[in-house]
């Protein structure tokens, strides 16, 4: 007897993924969907007569776009909303540039000259060096308190920084015991991530599938796998990212016509026998 299942219960979506759609390699998959939703539309076009009364209607330019979001910061898929490729992994040969933010309360020995954990990135030539450094201290509070300049020699207000030993050099009498110092720089990583959102980039065409579980309503004891397969969808790059501890991470592709399939799909529905 031929396998047949009608009434389907959806007990969890499982998981989305974006691949190539013609080698099949992985661009991102994504596990802990939360609000999944497939909107499916079309244009309907209406033929009148001449006092206005609807005597004809037909349906074209069907469009389908698949919402939902994420529990976690899913980096390789933000790329790929934001810039259609994956993120940025860093190597020997392939550094990142990472922000350092340094705080210290002060003690007595440490009121003309602060080390720098790391060497801060050089963004002028070598024989014009630019450290980028900016240095304040702080209130109790967390805010500014007193700002400080780079220069060429210490001054009141002014300090100088010597690439050679990452020392920040204070003139005497700038800083106090007890003050707390802010220091902010960029040094060269090679053990970093990096995502970009580029104005010139956009997320290009990719398969995506959505996995499901669910079971047949007269079955209830039988998972079944169902997928929903789009052969030409493309992420949008319109989303917000937010930092709260419960916010989750939205995300949505629109489904293009597979253009050269017989069947012109947008999208296939699929639900396997399970295996025995």
């Amino acid at each position: 007897m031929a396998f047949d299942v009608n009434n389907f219960v959806i007990d969890e979506c499982k998981r989305v993924i974006g691949r190539n759609a013609s080698t099949g390699e992985l661009y991102w998959l994504v596990s802990q969907i939360e609000d999944p939703s497939l909107q499916c539309d079309s244009e309907e076009v209406v033929k009148n007569d001449a006092k206005g009364s609807p005597i004809a209607k037909w349906s074209q330019g069907k469009t389908a776009t698949f919402s939902a979001s994420n529990s976690l910061m899913d980096f390789n898929l933000m790329s790929y909303q934001f810039n259609g490729e994956g993120k940025t992994v860093a190597s020997s040969g392939n550094a990142i540039n990472v922000p350092a933010i340094e705080e210290k309360k002060l003690g007595a020995s440490d009121l003309t000259t602060y080390v720098c954990k790391y060497n801060v990135v050089n963004s002028g030539t070598s024989s014009t060096p630019v450290y980028k450094i900016t240095v304040c201290t702080l209130t109790r509070d967390g805010a500014v308190k007193k700002s400080f300049k780079q220069g060429q020699a210490v001054s009141e207000g002014v300090f100088t920084y010597t690439s050679a030993s990452k020392t920040i050099t204070f003139k005497e009498g700038d800083l106090a015991e007890g003050d707390k110092l802010y220091v902010q720089y960029e040094y060269s990583s090679e053990n970093a991530i990096a995502v970009y959102n580029s104005a010139d980039k956009f997320s290009s065409a990719q398969e995506m599938l959505i996995e499901v579980v669910g079971h047949d309503i007269c079955d209830v004891s039988t998972a079944y796998a169902g997928y929903v397969v789009f052969p030409n969808a493309t992420l949008s790059a319109s989303t917000t990212v937010s930092f709260g501890r419960e916010d989750s991470f939205p995300f949505e592709f629109s489904a293009s016509q597979d253009y050269c399939s017989d069947k012109k799909e947008l999208f296939r529905i699929i639900v396997p026998q399970p295996a025995t």
